[in-house]
């Protein structure tokens, strides 16, 4: 399944969730001057990351040889995406009646799985 990142205000959320601190409206430092504007931007110690609006979904700009998250930049997209779609998912739901606080309940089962059950009484 591929996630397209279409909304603004859920990938904020998104990156919060994971912990991931970002700034809005600002230039992507990249390789050799470049700096293209993004609607988000993570700032790296000399080169950053950023998610800018395209097509009308945001994509991803950053120069990879300078990556200095953690982790690998697949497994860094694959943890936004993954928790993007369950962000929408949690979102629909309580759209349609469930509460994310006492009904929607969310487990890993294994690194880099989420699976929830949701209920609503009537």
């Amino acid at each position: 399944m591929k996630t397209k990142l279409a909304n603004l205000s859920r990938l904020k959320e998104t990156l919060s969730s994971l912990s991931i601190n970002w700034h809005k409206n600002d230039l992507v430092r990249v390789f050799e001057g470049q700096a293209p504007k993004a609607e988000i931007v993570i700032k790296q110690s000399k080169y950053d990351i950023g998610f800018r609006s395209t097509n009308n979904n945001y994509e991803f700009v950053s120069d990879l040889m300078f990556w200095e998250q953690p982790c690998s930049i697949e497994k860094f997209l694959n943890q936004i995406q993954q928790r993007y779609a369950y962000e929408g998912v949690v979102v629909s739901q309580e759209g349609i009646g469930y509460t994310h606080y006492n009904s929607i309940r969310t487990k890993s089962e294994q690194v880099g799985s989420i699976s929830f059950e949701s209920t609503r009484y009537i």
